[in-house]
């Protein structure tokens, strides 16, 4: 029983955080007109440029096998 109380006080967080987080992407899609993709693709690019002007040294080496997958984390 302490289980389900648990889970059923705890499930709605996350459940909340993500529909705000949706939401929040929809208002700025519309006041800007930059979709969430292309966003993403401009701060890539950003995020190259910087790891490539030799600033970020030990940033640079690192690859995606040392970034966690996000989604595994979550499980």
């Amino acid at each position: 029983m302490a289980t389900r109380i648990r889970e059923a006080l705890t499930l709605p967080a996350p459940v909340i955080s993500v529909a705000l987080s949706m939401a929040d992407e929809a208002e700025a899609e519309q006041e800007t007109g930059v979709t969430l993709d292309r966003w993403w693709l401009a701060q890539r690019e950003r995020a190259d440029e910087l790891l490539d002007s030799g600033r970020f040294l030990l940033l640079a080496t690192l690859t995606g096998e040392e970034v966690p997958d996000v989604d595994e984390l979550f499980e």
